[in-house]
């Protein structure tokens, strides 16, 4: 009713009623999934053992942001603490930087067929301006300004990883799910202090996030234990377009199988602190 209402006072703007019509569609999901649950409570599926062996990894996905979240929540650096970062480096010190194509769409189905015709041989700034809900983007194909990879996690890290013209993804942010094309990499000088301040706040803030992260699970996995197994870990092959596979659901909707999952290995060359990280 909401996006009807939204819909009905937007008749002069064609890209205004789209954003209703994604509205709608949203609410209408949101509906159907919660009566959906409603129902599956009312028959105690939630207790069923197949279930719940199906449901741990979306639990322990949804935890573990939750988690990260609550790691990240107040991380600030001091100005002193910035100071002593941007003395610690070279006066020559550049920041990296890179400039990419990005495809944001409203759902996976529609990143799917847009990396069909990819494949078929389409360009990637013709893909953008059929595929792409974000207008100042469809109007540039998709190519973003040059910025350092410390902005924007985890896109310019990435990027600054893979070569000129490969692509990564899927991603989802809050409002879509993308996909993005490296476009060029370069180091650039910061020109005066403001600028060089203000970048190494940016690192440094992303660097004690990554610290603390490494830290919480060096500690978690002393205190629960581990197992790696690394002749399994050198024979993974993984792909810079993950394969996504589907589980269709009896009353016709689907999802996906399993959540995304991040990397995060770094903690394991880590000492565990003495101090708790996370009451």
């Amino acid at each position: 009713r909401v996006a009807q209402v939204v819909a009905s006072g937007l008749r002069g703007s064609t890209e205004l009623k789209r954003t209703a019509g994604r509205l709608y569609e949203s609410f209408r999901e949101w509906t159907e999934q919660e009566c959906l649950a409603q129902e599956a409570l009312r028959r105690g599926l939630d207790g069923l053992s197949s279930v719940q062996r199906r449901m741990e990894p979306w639990r322990d996905a949804y935890l573990a942001a939750m988690m990260k979240s609550r790691l990240y929540d107040g991380i600030s650096v001091s100005d002193a603490e910035v100071h002593a970062y941007v003395n610690s480096l070279d006066s020559s010190w550049s920041v990296p930087v890179v400039q990419v194509r990005e495809l944001k769409t409203g759902s996976m189905r529609e990143l799917g067929e847009a990396f069909g015709e990819l494949e078929e041989g389409a360009s990637f700034k013709e893909v953008v301006e059929r595929y792409s809900i974000d207008p100042i983007a469809r109007e540039r194909g998709g190519l973003t300004d040059f910025f350092s990879i410390a902005e924007r996690p985890p896109v310019g890290e990435i990027a600054w990883q893979l070569d000129i013209g490969e692509r990564f993804g899927p991603l989802q942010d809050s409002t879509s799910v993308y996909l993005f094309e490296v476009v060029a990499k370069n180091s650039q000088a910061l020109e005066d202090d403001s600028a060089r301040f203000t970048q190494a706040r940016k690192e440094l803030v992303t660097m004690t996030r990554k610290r603390k992260l490494n830290l919480y699970l060096a500690q978690a996995g002393s205190q629960q234990g581990f197992e790696i197994y690394d002749e399994r870990l050198a024979r993974l092959t993984v792909s810079a377009i993950p394969m996504l596979a589907y589980r269709f659901l009896g009353f016709g909707g689907r999802m996906f199988v399993v959540p995304f999952v991040e990397r995060e290995i770094e903690w394991l060359n880590v000492e565990p602190p003495q101090e708790t990280i996370v009451p």
